[in-house]
C-alpha cells in the first residue's frame, strides 16, 4: 500500500495513524456533533458559560485538528508530523486521567513509532 509521494516512500504505519486520525473525526461527529445538532444530549459533560458550550466547540476543534493531521501524514508534510505528535501527547494526557488506559497506550505506540529515525526521515526531520 505505499505509494510515491515526491521524494519518499509512504510507511504502512504512516498510514495506519493517518486512517485512525479519520476514524477519530468520523467519531466525533457521529458521538458529539451530529447529537448537538438535533437537540440530543452529547454523552459528555455540558459546559456552559454565558451560552458558550465548551464540549462542542472542543469536539469541533479536535475533529479539524485531526482531519488536518490525518490529510498531512498522508502526503508526508513535516507539520502533520509535529501536529499528529501533540495531538497524541495531550490525547495521552487526557486518555490518562480518564483511565482509558488502552487508548493511552496506543497513543503512546504512536509517539514512539513517529519518534524512529527511519519515519522522521521520511517527513524531513533531523533524528531524534
Amino acid at each position: 500500500m505505499s505509494q510515491s509521494w515526491g521524494k519518499a516512500t509512504r510507511p504502512i504505519g504512516i498510514v495506519i495513524i493517518a486512517l485512525l486520525l479519520l476514524l477519530k473525526v468520523l467519531q466525533q461527529i457521529l458521538v458529539y456533533l451530529a447529537p448537538a445538532r438535533f437537540g440530543y444530549p452529547t454523552g459528555i459533560v455540558q459546559s456552559a458559560i454565558l451560552g458558550f458550550r465548551f464540549d462542542l466547540w472542543f469536539a469541533i476543534l479536535t475533529a479539524l485538528l485531526s482531519l488536518a493531521a490525518a490529510i498531512g501524514l498522508w502526503r508526508l508534510y513535516q507539520w502533520a508530523w509535529y501536529l499528529t505528535m501533540l495531538i497524541m501527547v495531550i490525547g495521552c494526557g487526557f486518555s490518562t486521567v480518564d483511565q482509558q488506559w488502552l487508548l493511552a497506550i496506543i497513543q503512546l505506540a504512536v509517539v514512539v513509532y513517529m519518534m524512529r529515525s527511519k519515519i522522521t526521515a521520511v517527513f524531513g526531520l533531523g533524528g531524534f
